[in-house]
């Protein structure tokens, strides 16, 4: 069985995407959740805990989740023949 790169690309962009977005209104950048949204800004440039910062994170979110699940995707369909 092989997976459909372009919808699972797009799942797993989905999937990344939301968690981010919601990660950012979840913490509290002085309390709740500091580490973890200090980590994700390290990585996704705008990302912080306001709703804009938020919206940021969650395109970079689904960015880096779709690129992850397409060579996901790749490396099973490879390695599943």
């Amino acid at each position: 069985m092989k997976l459909d790169l372009k919808a699972f690309a797009v799942s797993a962009g989905i999937i990344m995407g939301v968690t981010v977005f919601l990660i950012g209104l979840i913490s509290d950048p002085e309390g709740y959740g500091a580490p973890l949204l200090e980590l994700f800004a390290s990585f996704y440039a705008g990302f912080d805990g306001s709703i804009t910062g938020s919206l940021i994170g969650g395109v970079y979110g689904f960015i880096d989740g779709a690129i992850g699940g397409l060579l996901f995707a790749l490396l099973y369909n490879r390695l599943a023949r």
